[in-house]
């Protein structure tokens, strides 16, 4: 039987971005436990390829969280475009264990737009999944949870412009250069990256950048791309941008994602506060509730502005303010936008207005492991407190074994050796020769 302490041994946290340690999350009560298979962002496909491959594994990891925090219902979120995966999971299911089919529309992997898909339940703003009795995880974490073994891989798509788009499984502390390396080499002439996906990523040139248990992609694009260029916008351009030609449309308010659940975001006040100088006692927009998705500024917004930005600037001011200073909402405090149904972002729509629809390819799992004779393992890849480290150099490890340990008064996660070797070098990361 899998318990909390044996998750928290393995060094389980969230894969699908966060990095939340995961026997803290499933430390609870729930009545519904959701798999998280959306793939949310364009391009990548590493969910679905582990759902087509694994569908056994992934639905006992499944269950054993439902047991966990005592759910009697357990959902799979999957798009319902990839009718084979759909079938495959479908043949593997078990009492309790049930199919959503998800449109294609973005931002589907959202974690309260999937509770809201999935169970026709809203979350409150600033509240959890688990006030509305849903827990919900990323399949690849679920995976982890089945293997019942130390994380030392992850699982990430190679997409954009590279000669052969593909998923792979990269032993942790690899760089993202082997992995595009390994899907045939970057195409353009001044190759840099989105790590993480086009939406929601974010910029890095870096190809010795490490991969971690909550790398999930990496878009590799050319400098001059329009993408890379918005990425790269500075404050003070889109500060610049948003007073001179913001015309209050509202466009980004009417399709935001959280707008449309109930939650008092409207990006296009945030917008207005630029032009009128508002401080962040006169904010009545709810910019802390901005979960950064990028569809105001990537899609909705017809003048090529920046709303995300500006709200997200916003939120850091007013999460500065004391608590009950704040707004505060309980369950039951919102419900969703009458017109939520028809205002959701068509995944080709999106990938035509962003310029990336011509990398869109199906990214299949390559045939084996991602390895190397040399990694730098960091000792934080969570939330939280990075881990203490348990090993001095010149020592040898084997692969799973414990290398760091999270201090037990802080939140944190155990981190273990990737490959056999030596150890070289102890500093913020473990480095192993093998």
């Amino acid at each position: 039987m899998v318990t909390i302490e044996n998750i928290k041994r393995w060094g389980v946290v969230g894969a699908g971005g966060a990095g939340f340690p995961s026997h803290v999350k499933f430390d609870a009560k729930a009545e519904i436990v959701i798999m998280n298979g959306a793939e949310c962002e364009p391009l990548l496909h590493k969910d679905k390829e582990l759902l087509r491959l694994y569908p056994n594994e992934c639905i006992e990891g499944l269950k054993i969280i439902m047991d966990l925090v005592g759910a009697s219902r357990g959902i799979i979120g999957i798009k319902g475009k990839y009718k084979e995966v759909v079938d495959v999971v479908k043949a593997h299911l078990v009492d309790g264990v049930e199919v959503c089919e998800l449109g294609n529309y973005y931002p589907a992997g959202d974690e309260l737009s999937l509770v809201f898909d999935t169970t026709g339940r809203v979350v409150a703003p600033g509240n959890i999944p688990l006030t509305v009795g849903c827990v919900v995880s990323n399949v690849e974490t679920m995976l982890n949870v089945a293997k019942k073994t130390a994380v030392t891989t992850s699982f990430l798509t190679v997409a954009g412009d590279v000669q052969n788009a593909i998923s792979i499984e990269a032993v942790i502390g690899s760089t993202l250069g082997d992995c595009i390396q390994l899907a045939g080499g970057a195409l353009c002439e001044d190759p840099v990256m989105i790590v993480g996906g086009p939406m929601m990523g974010r910029f890095s040139d870096d190809f010795s950048e490490l991969i971690t248990k909550t790398t999930g992609g990496v878009v590799v694009l050319d400098r001059s791309h329009d993408l890379v260029r918005k990425y790269l916008r500075p404050k003070v351009e889109y500060d610049k941008i948003a007073k001179a030609s913001c015309d209050g449309c509202s466009f980004c308010t009417e399709l935001c994602p959280r707008y449309l659940l109930g939650h008092p975001i409207e990006p296009h006040k945030n917008m207005r506060s630029k032009g009128f100088e508002m401080t962040v006692d006169q904010l009545i927009a709810g910019a802390e509730f901005c979960c950064e998705c990028n569809l105001c500024s990537f899609y909705a917004c017809p003048e090529d502005l920046d709303p995300k930005n500006v709200s997200a600037d916003l939120r850091k001011l007013i999460q500065q303010k004391p608590k009950e200073e704040r707004l505060s909402f309980k369950p039951g405090d919102v419900d969703h936008h009458p017109m939520l149904e028809y205002r959701k972002a068509p995944i080709p729509k999106l990938m035509r207005k962003i310029q990336i629809d011509q990398f869109d390819r199906s990214a299949p799992m390559h045939k084996s492991v991602l390895t190397t004779d040399f990694v730098k393992i960091p000792l934080s890849q969570h939330i939280g407190a990075p881990a203490d480290p348990l090993v001095r150099v010149g020592e040898t490890v084997k692969v799973g074994q414990i290398i760091g340990r999270p201090d037990p008064s802080k939140l944190g996660a155990f981190v273990h050796a990737s490959i056999a070797g030596e150890v070289t070098k102890v500093d913020q990361y473990i480095h192993i020769k093998g």
